[in-house]
Parts: C-alpha cells; structure tokens; sequence
C-alpha cells in the first residue's frame, strides 16, 4: 500500500513491474485506495507488448 500512495502523491499515472507479487499487491492498493482512475498498475511484458 506504501508503494501506491507514494506514486499518487508523485502525479505518476502508470506503475510497471516484472514481479508478479507486486503486480497483485499494488493491483490491490490501487483498489483499496479507489485510486483505479488515476493509477495504473502493468506487467512490463504488457508494456513491451504495446510498444511493439
């Protein structure tokens, strides 16, 4: 939840990680925080992909 509060209150609009627990834990702090609208939370793989 440390991680989630500390990129809204950064302005930061997507959170990339290569860690599946991560993904799944800031997934959840996004929710709890009803921050959904604001944050993004992506797999750098989703991130490649797109780019590509």
């Amino acid at each position: 939840m440390n991680r989630a509060k500390e990129a809204l209150e950064l302005g930061v609009e997507v959170v990339a990680t290569a860690c599946p627990f991560c993904l799944t834990a800031l997934e959840d702090a996004v929710k709890v925080l009803d921050v959904e609208d604001k944050i993004v939370v992506r797999d750098v793989a989703e991130l490649v992909k797109k780019a590509l």
